[in-house]
């Protein structure tokens, strides 16, 4: 079993998943605020001043399931 010792392999690795990484958060702030906006809703005003907890499970799960398709496309 050989061992990867060479470090220009071990910085290119931590490279891309840094990249990665700063593309799949920008995605997934910016899907967020497309959501927002294309369904014209108040994210702040129903979870914080109205503590709408309805509406923050189904925000929770409109998040994960975002986080998957982005996931699944930065994989492919």
């Amino acid at each position: 079993m050989e061992i990867f010792t060479d470090p220009s392999f071990e910085l290119d690795i931590i490279v891309a998943t840094l990249f990665y990484a700063l593309m799949g958060m920008t995605l997934m702030v910016s899907s967020v605020i497309i959501f927002d906006k294309l369904f014209k809703l108040e994210l702040h005003k129903e979870l914080v001043e109205e503590h709408n907890m309805a509406f923050g499970v189904l925000f929770a799960g409109v998040a994960v399931s975002m986080g998957l398709i982005i996931a699944a496309s930065i994989l492919s």
